[in-house]
């Protein structure tokens, strides 16, 4: 028997936690992204350049959270590379074992969602069921990456997944034993005070750097107002997207709306609405990106720092 009976694919804002919470919820824990992410640690801001590819990196660590939470939980897992086995008969027998079979594909092959088609990256999803003589598998993919994300469950060729495979070398991620019930309770019930108190970080800073919010005005306006040199503008742009959209930017803020609707239902809604002033500003940004308009660059960045200041103050009434 395969997961596929009675999953659900949940939406998630980074795609290992979302299969994470995804297979966690099908055993029936009581979980969200957002438990993972501040169980995890993963609100820390990292501002650095890749010197080989040379760009810059603005990114949350939602992705190391991921490892942290289940070591804090007692999540027993493994990380392997199935390169030079037959990958079909090893994820069919995994499936078959109801095990969690989480594996990482280049998102060139995850034709089920044109976003994937734009340009390499590599992207986790969740495997429930081989069907060998149909030529295909059952995925779980919790965390599209569009502007509004959104989820997809279903059928993709089994030739696509072996090949995105491939390009990561076969990597696997697999649970070996579960988490012990108190501890993830025990965890949990810590969740609210690990956002506020990251929430506290994020604002104030470490006393080293720049608030992060100050360092997020002084990189978005290096891009829209501090170049007109067109290439590179594009180039910047591109990685804009890519570190607002997969590195964190806007999950941070849906991780810490999803908190605040447990607990503090009025304040949640006027958060909500200024993650919507977020979204919208985000796609009038990206019209923008493939042709430096000085007038409206210059709005937009304006914008951009009129709503840092106001969602600041929201979160402040958290503190």
């Amino acid at each position: 028997m395969s997961l596929k009976n009675n999953y659900i694919t949940y939406q998630g804002y980074e795609c290992l936690s979302a299969c994470l919470v995804n297979y966690l919820r099908f055993m029936n824990y009581r979980i969200s992204g957002s438990d993972i992410f501040f169980i995890g640690s993963g609100s820390g801001f990292i501002f650095k350049k890749n010197e080989e590819e040379n760009r810059r990196i603005v990114a949350t660590r939602q992705y190391e959270a991921n490892y942290d939470f289940c070591r804090k939980i007692g999540i027993d897992y493994s990380v392997k590379s199935m390169k030079g086995e037959s990958a079909t008969v090893i994820l069919e027998a995994m499936t078959e074992k109801k095990m969690c079979v989480t594996i990482q594909a280049s998102t060139l092959f995850l034709t089920y969602n044109p976003i994937f088609l734009k340009g390499e990256g590599f992207h986790f999803i969740n495997i429930l069921h081989v069907d060998r003589e149909g030529g295909r598998m059952y995925v779980s993919d919790g965390y599209i990456p569009t502007v509004r994300p959104c989820t997809y469950e279903g059928w993709i060729s089994a030739a696509d997944i072996i090949r995105g495979w491939e390009r990561t070398d076969n990597l696997v991620f697999f649970i070996n034993t579960m988490p012990i019930g108190e501890l993830l309770e025990t965890e949990i019930n810590n969740v609210y005070s690990y956002m506020v108190n990251s929430v506290k970080s994020f604002i104030k800073g470490d006393g080293k750097n720049l608030p992060n919010n100050k360092r997020l005005c002084e990189y978005v306006g290096s891009i829209l107002i501090g170049t007109d040199d067109q290439d590179l503008y594009r180039k910047e742009m591109s990685n804009l997207r890519f570190n607002f959209k997969a590195n964190g930017f806007f999950a941070y803020k849906y991780h810490i709306l999803d908190q605040m609707q447990r607990t503090q239902s009025e304040l949640s809604r006027e958060y909500e609405d200024m993650i919507k002033k977020w979204e919208a500003w985000f796609m009038n940004i990206m019209k923008l990106r493939d042709v430096y308009q000085t007038e409206r660059n210059r709005r937009s960045y304006e914008k951009f720092m009129y709503l840092t200041e106001i969602e600041e103050k929201i979160l402040c009434k958290l503190l």
